[in-house]
């Protein structure tokens, strides 16, 4: 919940802007868990049902972030659901804050894609005695992520019925074993209705301070790794040094490219002893959002030497997180501290702080 409130605050912070539109949407949701790792024991055989309830707050006046992307919607996102396999998988309920970007908007339809972040609660979890079958996940308390595509056909000023599609996503970013994480793919067809709708947008406040563009970015990430047996799990540091070259696209956009050396210090999980075994070696590709001193960046590493790669057939990886960039007098110089989340196919790996120099 704390991660959840601490992203809805990072949105918050990046202007002054007035409710132009509020809105309420209901989802019930269809679907199914996927089994998307040979570790995934259980074979699914039931649907799962759950419940999506959003409250969302469109900007009429804000900083540039939100007049270039659209004006999106901010919201605080209620999720329930009842797994099938219910005995194996149980069920869960988590709260999301969330943002929706308009991809193509008319006066009697739009399109939207939706990104959440939060944490959330599982009733059922890996236990060798109780539920040796569901090797998803280790612990009760999660972090849950969502990415959902839909659309507001709108019967009256007020009203429209939203299709969509989406993932819900659990996972404890690995710091109890299993954590392969649990996909939970589902549609819906829903009611939104709105308090108050202005289809014209009015004009924005500019009140943020670009960013420097600076062209150069050094990360030190210290992680923590629990590799340890189920029964005996041990909770490893892990460091990774990140070097990014930065490609501005925009005042608020840039794109990366650089190369990530890593050491993960022993990976009892992967029966990894020796420094060649632990060492990971990889070239990476990424973008960073600013949003005022917040930014959001996301990063894939392809694998140039690793034990992953060799023997788990894990090329590549991804890294998502947020960071708060410092005020300084110097423009040669920048810091920024935050986290990232290392993911492998969807399962998390580690959880790692992050502090960058920018020159």
């Amino acid at each position: 919940m704390l991660k959840s409130i601490y992203f809805f605050l990072f949105f918050v912070a990046t202007g002054t802007f007035f409710a132009q539109q509020n809105s309420l949407e209901v989802n019930p949701l269809g679907g199914s868990l996927f089994n998307h790792s040979p570790s995934f024991k259980a074979i699914i055989t039931e649907p799962s049902f759950g419940l999506r309830v959003n409250y969302l707050n469109r900007p009429q006046k804000a900083g540039t972030f939100f007049e270039k992307f659209n004006y999106p919607s901010i919201g605080i996102a209620t999720h329930i659901v009842r797994y099938g396999d219910n005995e194996i998988f149980g069920s869960s309920i988590g709260f999301n804050s969330t943002i929706s970007f308009y991809l193509k908007e008319r006066e009697k339809y739009n399109i939207q894609t939706t990104l959440g972040l939060g944490a959330g609660y599982l009733t059922s979890k890996f236990d060798q005695a109780t539920n040796p079958m569901n090797t998803a996940i280790g612990s009760n308390f999660n972090f849950s992520a969502s990415l959902q595509f839909s659309s507001e056909l709108f019967l009256t000023q007020k009203l429209a019925v939203k299709p969509a599609l989406g993932v819900l996503h659990y996972s404890n970013a690995h710091l109890i074993l299993p954590n392969l994480g649990t996909n939970y793919l589902y549609g819906s067809v829903g009611l939104v209705t709105y308090f108050n709708r202005k289809y014209q947008k009015d004009s924005f406040i500019n009140n943020q301070t670009d960013p420097i563009q600076f062209k150069n970015e050094i990360i030190v990430s210290p992680g923590l790794s629990d590799r340890g047996r189920y029964i005996e799990n041990r909770i490893l540091p892990t460091y990774a040094f990140l070097y990014n070259r930065l490609f501005w696209t925009s005042r608020h956009h840039t794109l990366k490219a650089g190369i990530s050396g890593e050491y993960k210090n022993y990976d009892y999980d992967y029966k990894t002893f020796t420094f060649e075994e632990n060492a990971d070696l990889a070239l990476t590709f990424g973008n960073e959002i600013y949003f005022g001193r917040a930014s959001f960046h996301a990063l894939l590493g392809v694998y140039v030497h690793s034990y992953l790669s060799a023997e788990k057939k894990k090329h590549a990886y991804q890294r998502w997180g947020m960071s708060y960039h410092f005020p300084m007098r110097s423009k040669k110089i920048g810091l920024s501290a935050g986290a990232t989340l290392k993911v492998h196919y969807g399962a998390a790996e580690l959880l790692e702080g992050r502090f960058a120099i920018l020159f």
